[in-house]
């Protein structure tokens, strides 16, 4: 039914698209204690396939529509999900000219991420006085973390993708620099990523910012940004969209769970 060319063996090509199917469904809603089949979820795209699309798509807003000479994100510069590309290597290889536009070409950018995973980094960051920063490094380890974590198998070596990281890295990790700072007393300490030529302007910015947050210390640009694209792009206009395009095809109830088309 979902399966309309007709060449190769028609019967085999639909048995393995059923079996993908599947996996996928048992990867998504067969954890421990968890029935597959009364469950609402719906399989989809993985979750750090959806993260890796959110976060193209912030830091393509950032390098391409922004006009401003500074540039704020949110999340690590050199994010995880687009490196390893959430097993998409096409996604890998749109995400790497677009970290150089903003990284390497564009220079004046800050990323702050909302948690702190190395518990060394954080217990620095938190030693520190209000309104204090420190340069810890580069990111060249983190893409080391990410060659030994995702690339050592043979494919993708053979397909270049492992030395298109490796050059990645050797461009861009050297001149991003990651910092630590405290912006007020009652807030905890947090991390922030800056170019090397302007990582302590880039410090002065994030500090007064995120002192306009006593409790929390975070940046409030950050804060507004969420909340207005909250609104913006509040999930049920987007859920309506999809259902006005099923229904235009003739199908508006098919992909919907029994739950959500019940008589309340």
């Amino acid at each position: 039914h979902d399966i309309t060319e007709a060449a190769g063996d028609t019967e085999e090509r639909v048995l393995a698209f059923i079996r993908a199917r599947a996996r996928r469904a048992e990867g998504d809603l067969g954890g421990e204690g968890e029935d597959p089949d009364d469950s609402d979820e719906q399989p989809g795209i993985t979750s750090l396939l959806g993260r890796a699309i959110m976060t193209y798509a912030e830091r393509a807003m950032l390098a391409e529509r922004s006009t401003q000479p500074w540039r704020m994100g949110h999340g690590s510069a050199i994010p995880y999900e687009l490196i390893i590309g959430a097993n998409r290597p096409e996604l890998v290889r749109r995400s790497l000219p677009l970290l150089r536009r903003l990284l390497v070409e564009h220079k004046r950018f800050i990323f702050v991420p909302s948690t702190i995973k190395d518990r060394a980094v954080k217990t620095l960051a938190n030693a520190l006085r209000p309104m204090q920063y420190a340069v810890l490094g580069d990111t060249t380890p983190v893409i080391r973390s990410y060659l030994r974590g995702g690339y050592e198998r043979q494919h993708y070596t053979a397909s270049g993708l492992r030395q298109e990281i490796e050059r990645f890295g050797a461009e861009v990790a050297p001149r991003v620099l990651q910092c630590i700072y405290r912006a007020t007393a009652l807030g905890p300490g947090n991390i922030f990523y800056a170019h090397e030529d302007h990582v302590h302007e880039a410090a002065r910015i994030v500090l007064a910012d995120s002192a306009m947050q006593d409790h929390r210390g975070f940046p409030n640009l950050i804060d507004t940004a969420d909340r207005m694209c909250g609104g913006l792009f509040e999930p049920a206009s987007v859920v309506a969209s999809v259902e006005a395009a099923f229904a235009r095809l003739g199908e508006p109830f098919q992909h919907l769970t029994e739950r959500a088309t019940r008589n309340r």
